[in-house]
């Protein structure tokens, strides 16, 4: 085919091709050297005629793109597909990007000979929806996380002159003094702010000449107004403007929820060229303006409930607010700690249950006693805690009433007036007691354990101290939950309790840990009977809220003064013994004998071949991609590490990290996975390696300690470029212990450019409120939820319930333990689409994912 001819003939053909309102190209297949294109295509690019691109090769509008073009053509003109959809960024004539959508396909014509064919949609009307749509969203999730107004605007203004390349964009807000405050400015140029300040600092918008701006005259019309600036001859800013090379300006009022009001504030977006503004741009930046006004609306709204919630939350006095029929609907903090009361077992519960003594202002459960709106009874209530104890409250009741006059609530506030009897009861209880159990705790348990050997040095007498561990308890945590585990500990610990009730001294000492003193009566035979009726009742099932769980009991004994003389001693040999009850199968009794010991030094041995294995650096990371299926698009990888410990081979995580763990060498392990983390980061950046966070996990360990927080601020300053590539993932149990803390230095990362992951989402204490609360970036779904979709519904459901979690909130949902195309699907149709596992890719040593690396750049 001859480069300058074109294939169509026909005068009525050639008409429909000129004149279509689609922009229509024609190539040649081989050369891709353009043999026609139709009007639409060159109104689409700027260029004047067809002899600035016909004989031209296709590259001169789709540059960059030469080798995937040419094999798309290929594709398409070797496979069975008549056609092919793919998005570029062509350039216009002055040399300016714009986004396409090219549906090509191969027409063959008389004579054998072959055209490309291409139908060129601009998309520039869809990215801007989505530039649009992605700063609302950062907006919405700026106010859900509590940001103040100032910083809101700045999100909304600076967003729009980076994302349109605008050259001044600013909201003002007219104060009733007739002053103009501007909330924001962002300018390309960096004196734009101050000048425009004090260029307007005399004006007022109420009064001549500052009620002759364009923005005063929008305030007052409440409709919006696109101006070119040489035709404002009434604007006192008509010359500044000029002067500043602005050309054109689009002004929007700020709505407000009143009509009769004027608007909240305007929005001024600036341009440098009026043709910047054609109308279908216009009516996206009003209806824009429109999503604006629904955001404060939901920034005020948020702002009233957050201050009535610190306000009431954060009051000293403890105030309830109560149902007609006599259950609380809330209750502040104060009311909690004087009720000494599960919180998750008071909403719902009835007042008469913590008062069951006391004259209350109803009938009966389901009557109230009928009070005006501006009636209030008071009185003493005497109340019972949840610990059993008693106190006295001073009450005042006053009524709820809705627009209607008709009562909905009650509200109570207290006064604790046996507040000094109460602080010195309550000390004694947390230095001294269990506040789960009810038992002693590890202070109490000492207490008495010291006097109970004084006691025994003078009489003779042997005392045995059995140490406690409960088996599979973390399994229970695992699948039912920590309140679950906390009913679990309650009961069991009552179990004990009445069963060891007279014959020793009984305290929990840690999680799911308890010690158990006897004293002597009919010598060791007597210890043996007691210790293995323990083991009997322990194992017994507990019937919890869940439903049914039984475990078993590791024990571990040590006899004073056979075994040890000194109370300290006494307690490590007993909590050997049980380590190594533990290890030999569990639900057993082990007495404490001198080989113990020998096993004991085995498991330090370990411990200090690992941390020979720290000095040696005998680690290694490997990483499994995580990829959104949707595109293939590589977004990050999970650093796992690995110990190639001599003579031994490759031990995985689970084999070591406990042992890490326990002994505190997590910290130095820890350590060094994020220095090779960092290291390896900042060399795939330096060689240009595609874009990929690096997910590294922190320990709880880790974690809550200071100077974990400060070394990886200072490996970050080493290491630059790395820090925005670097996501921390952690696990629910620490994220709660405390939220406050939490939130801080998570904050003061991601200002950094960390991203921060919810690691096993779901198998903890799973809470929305703290996931509003923690500015962490996505959540996890644990491989075992993945694993049991495809056979349990209440999987699948579980991971539907986090995907729409992480949709509301706007955090990135990653799929964890993907092994099969089946879990793929099943993920993508749950809205589910990072994933990580054996189904896209198994774990890669370095050298191994960085050629992973290499082949995702080429193909992308």
């Amino acid at each position: 085919m001859a480069v300058h001819d074109s294939p169509l003939s026909g005068e009525d053909f050639r008409n429909f091709f000129e004149q279509g309102p689609e922009a229509i190209l024609l190539a040649d297949p081989d050369t891709l050297v353009v043999c026609d294109v139709n009007r639409s295509f060159l109104d689409l690019l700027g260029f004047p005629s067809r002899n600035e691109i016909v004989g031209e090769s296709v590259f001169l509008f789709s540059p960059g793109h030469e080798t995937e073009l040419r094999e798309a053509v290929s594709r398409l003109s070797q496979s069975e597909s008549s056609s092919l959809t793919v998005r570029r960024m062509f350039m216009n004539a002055v040399g300016q990007s714009l986004p396409v959508e090219c549906f090509l396909s191969v027409s063959h014509l008389p004579g054998g000979r072959g055209v490309l064919v291409g139908h060129v949609r601009d998309l520039t009307r869809e990215w801007e929806v989505e530039k649009l749509n992605r700063i609302y969203l950062e907006l919405d999730r700026q106010i859900l996380a509590g940001e103040d107004l100032e910083s809101l605007m700045g999100v909304v203004v600076e967003r729009l002159v980076n994302e349109f390349g605008i050259a001044l964009s600013y909201i003002s807000v007219p104060e009733k003094d007739g002053t103009i405050r501007y909330l924001v400015i962002r300018s390309e140029n960096p004196h734009c702010a101050r000048l425009l300040e004090e260029e307007t600092r005399s004006l007022t918008w109420n009064s001549a000449p500052g009620n002759q701006r364009v923005s005063s005259k929008v305030l007052f019309s409440r409709r919006a107004a696109f101006v070119i600036t040489e035709d404002v001859r009434d604007s006192p800013m008509r010359d500044w403007y000029l002067k500043q090379g602005i050309d054109a300006s689009l002004v929007i009022p700020l709505l407000g929820g009143s009509e009769e009001n004027l608007p909240w504030g305007t929005m001024t977006v600036s341009v440098r060229d009026r043709h910047f503004f054609p109308e279908y741009r216009r009516q996206l930046f009003l209806e824009f303006s429109e999503r604006l006004r629904v955001a404060f609306a939901h920034y005020d709204e948020h702002k009233r409930i957050r201050l009535f919630r610190e306000a009431m939350e954060s009051g000293r006095a403890p105030s309830l607010i109560v149902n007609p029929d006599g259950t609380i609907a809330w209750f502040n903090r104060a009311f909690a700690e004087m009720a000494r009361m599960d919180p998750t077992k008071i909403s719902g519960a009835g007042l008469g249950s913590f008062f069951p003594f006391s004259e209350l202002p109803l009938k009966n459960a389901t009557s109230p006693t009928p009070m005006g709106p501006d009636e209030a009874v008071s009185g003493e209530w005497f109340g019972i805690t949840g610990d059993g104890n008693s106190f006295l409250a001073e009450a005042l009741v006053s009524s709820i009433l809705d627009d209607r006059m008709r009562l909905t609530h009650f509200l109570v506030h207290m006064k604790d007036i046996t507040s000094e009897r109460e602080k010195e009861k309550e000390i004694y209880r947390l230095a001294h007691q269990d506040p789960l159990t009810g038992l002693l705790n590890r202070n109490g348990f000492m207490d008495q354990f010291r006097q109970e050997v004084e006691k025994a040095a003078h009489s003779g007498h042997l005392l045995a101290l059995g140490f406690l561990d409960l088996d599979g308890f973390k399994e229970l945590n695992d699948t039912m939950g920590h309140a679950a585990g906390d009913q679990f500990l309650e009961k069991i610990g009552r179990r004990m309790s009445e069963m060891v009730e007279g014959k020793g001294i009984l305290g929990r000492i840690g999680g799911d840990e308890f010690v158990l003193l006897i004293s002597e009566k009919d010598g060791i035979s007597d210890f043996e009977r007691i210790f293995f009726h323990l083991l009997e009742q322990v194992s017994r099932p507990v019937k919890l809220e869940e439903g049914q769980f039984q475990t078993t009991v590791s024990v571990g004994v040590a006899i004073y003064p056979r075994d040890a003389d000194s109370v300290e001693e006494l307690l490590r040999k007993a909590d050997l013994t049980m380590y190594y009850a533990k290890a030999r199968g569990k639900n057993t009794i082990r007495f404490f004998e001198s080989a113990i010991e020998q096993d004991v030094r085995e498991w330090y041995e370990k411990g200090t071949a690992l941390r020979q294995a720290i000095v040696r650096k005998e680690f290694e990371l490997y990483f499994q991609p995580q990829v959104d299926i949707r595109d293939n698009r590589l977004v990050g990888a999970e650093a796992l590490i690995r110990w190639n410990r001599p003579n031994q081979g490759v031990m995985l995580p689970g084999s070591f990290i406990p042992l890490a763990e326990e002994t505190g060498l997590i910290h130095p392990v820890g350590d060094w996975v994020l220095e090779e983390g960092l290291s390896l980061l900042a060399r795939w950046v330096e060689n240009d390696f595609p874009p990929c966070n690096l997910a590294i996990n922190i320990s709880a360990r880790q974690f809550h300690s200071d100077g974990f927080w400060s070394d990886i601020e200072s490996r970050m300053d080493r290491f630059p470029g790395a820090a925005s590539r670097l996501s921390l993932e952690l696990t629910e149990s620490l994220l709660m212990g405390d939220p406050a803390l939490s939130a801080g230095r998570i904050s003061s990362l991601r200002s950094r450019g960390v991203t921060f992951v919810v690691d096993d989402f779901g198998t903890g204490y799973s809470s929305l409120s703290y996931l509003t609360r923690l500015p962490v970036d996505a959540i996890k779904i644990p491989q075992a939820f993945v694993l049991r979709m495809k056979e349990s519904v209440r999987d699948r459901k579980m991971v539907e319930i986090i995907a729409n979690m992480a949709r509301s909130l706007d955090l990135t949902l990653i799929g964890e333990g993907a092994e099969t195309p089946v879990e793929l699907r099943m993920l993508r149709d749950l809205g589910c689409f990072v994933i990580q596992g054996f189904a896209i890719s198994r774990p890669l040593s370095v050298s191994e994912f960085e050629e992973y690396l290499r082949r995702h750049r080429s193909r992308h």
